[in-house]
């Protein structure tokens, strides 16, 4: 078979740039991508094992429309400039575009040291033609490409990777599954005819999704509140554990670059698809310096955050309702009453937070008889009420909740004002009922006649002494009551003789 030798226009350390990823998987991802450019409902990617069981060999085959003799040579002999650049869509399904700079074909190198693109297209007459495209990582930029014959095959193209640098071996784990079911969750979404086969696998999102809330909408503003766009974000919980990762996708949902942000939202695995115009576009797939160039895409990932984080605020309250239900059935849920006031409401709110969190973290809590979660619960609902501040001890000492969940537990409670409001509300509500009580020691006819001042009411008032005002709430015990009454007086401007009092 005879070759044309093509060459392709760049420096050569552009190339060998191209050549390389940190993650074998990025490469078949993009080989898999130019496949789904290529209009395939059908993707195939297998490994070719050795003997000693090393791997010989890696494919990604597809039922797309091929590439036309014109076209691939066009298309091979530069970087950039494809038709795919200026379409916008596919050819013949009309379907969003991941590969636009001509870059993914370089990517195939980062597996092998030589590439063969053997592809079969139909002609204007009907036939079906095929050739042959080949090239190798000592001649970087320099492809071969045979002369097209006509061919009793079905249309389409098949990418063969051979003299396998490494083995690999994360291409074959369960893992990569999992990734590629990310990767490609989106746009299996948009258009669910189409089939990828890994490694005998069908990839299937949906199998491994616990819920997915599409494009909710939110805000992008800087640091002086001003809106730079308007953006939304497709959240996908998982139910399986896997990476926190932020995508940032074109208006067609290819996602182009990503991101693994860290952010507390303990149990809640997601994968969040950001779409923002104008903020990113195809040329900035890959870029390892997109977030330093385009500063503005870190209040994109700010607001995304945001949005995450009150889903899985709402998700942990429908999760605490549904509990809180079976535990009233249950007769184990220490509220009697409906909540009446913010205090208890907000005293429900944090107990709901410390039961779900306990229920979820400790198997032994589950499986326990409903006398045990209600002592369990009564303890924490005595907390509450009367010391907030021992629900961090109860959960470390008493419970036993492992380090890790403690510190999720602790990040909802100081991220909410719940505990500081209980606190507030309590020290407003004591002091209500000392102002009574006081009132009816002062003045009530039995009482006033045995109350002694010296002995008792100086005694009493030493304890309290922010009655005279919040600014001696820390007055200590061993100053007198003269001398606090001496500062009260100074500070009403009125002379009084305290003696004669």
């Amino acid at each position: 078979m005879e070759y044309r030798e093509i060459k392709v226009e760049a420096q050569q350390d552009h190339f060998t740039t191209l050549s390389r990823t940190k993650k074998p998987l990025v490469a078949v991802q993009e080989l898999i991508w130019n496949s789904l450019d290529a209009d395939a409902n059908n993707v195939r990617v297998n490994f070719k094992w050795n003997d000693i069981d090393g791997m010989d060999e890696i494919s990604v085959e597809d039922y797309g429309h091929g590439m036309a003799y014109d076209e691939g040579f066009s298309t091979f002999s530069k970087l950039g400039g494809s038709w795919k650049k200026t379409n916008g869509v596919s050819k013949l399904n009309n379907r969003a575009l991941h590969g636009r700079l001509g870059k993914g074909r370089f990517r195939a190198f980062a597996l092998g040291n030589m590439v063969k693109w053997d592809t079969v297209f139909k002609d204007d007459t009907g036939k079906h033609l095929g050739y042959s495209i080949e090239g190798d990582t000592s001649k970087l930029g320099h492809f071969k490409i045979s002369e097209p014959q006509e061919v009793d095959k079905p249309i389409g193209t098949k990418v063969t990777v051979s003299g396998i640098t490494k083995n690999f071996r994360s291409l074959s784990e369960k893992n990569a599954v999992t990734e590629l079911n990310i990767e490609f969750a989106l746009y299996l979404m948009r258009y669910p005819d189409i089939k990828i086969l890994y490694d005998g696998t069908i990839l299937n999102p949906q199998l491994l999704q616990k819920r997915v809330v599409e494009n909710i909408p939110f805000d992008v503003t800087d640091e002086d509140g001003n809106i730079l766009t308007s953006a939304t974000l497709t959240l996908v919980e998982w139910n399986i554990e896997s990476k926190k990762l932020f995508y940032l996708c074109d208006d067609g949902g290819i996602c182009l670059a990503e991101y693994n942000i860290p952010i507390r939202t303990p149990g809640f695995n997601f994968t969040a698809y950001l779409k923002a115009p104008g903020l990113i576009s195809p040329e900035d797939k890959d870029d390892t310096l997109l977030l330093e160039l385009k500063p503005e895409l870190h209040h994109l990932l700010d607001a995304a955050q945001k949005v995450v984080k009150s889903e899985y605020l709402k998700e942990q309250a429908e999760q605490a309702s549904n509990l809180v239900e079976e535990w009233k059935n249950d007769k184990i849920y220490p509220f009697d009453t409906d909540a009446n006031d913010l205090l208890q409401q907000t005293e429900r709110q944090i107990f709901d937070i410390c039961a779900l969190n306990i229920n979820s973290f400790l198997p032994e809590f589950d499986n326990s008889n409903n006398k045990s979660k209600k002592l369990t619960f009564h303890l924490l609902k005595n907390a509450i009420e009367t010391n907030p501040s021992l629900i961090r001890k109860i959960v470390s000492e008493v419970l036993d909740l492992p380090i890790e969940k403690q510190k999720d537990l602790e990040s909802i409670l100081d991220k909410t004002s719940l505990e500081a409001i209980i606190t507030a509300s309590k020290v407003v509500a004591d002091r209500l009922e000392f102002v009574r009580g006081l009132e009816l020691l002062l003045y009530d006819k039995n009482s006033k006649q045995q109350l002694l001042e010296r002995k008792q009411l100086h005694r009493i008032l030493a304890e309290e002494t922010w009655i005279f005002g919040e600014e001696y709430n820390l007055t200590n015990d061993d100053e007198n009551l003269r001398e606090v009454l001496e500062k009260h007086q100074k500070r009403l401007g009125k002379k009084v003789n305290i003696l004669d009092q």
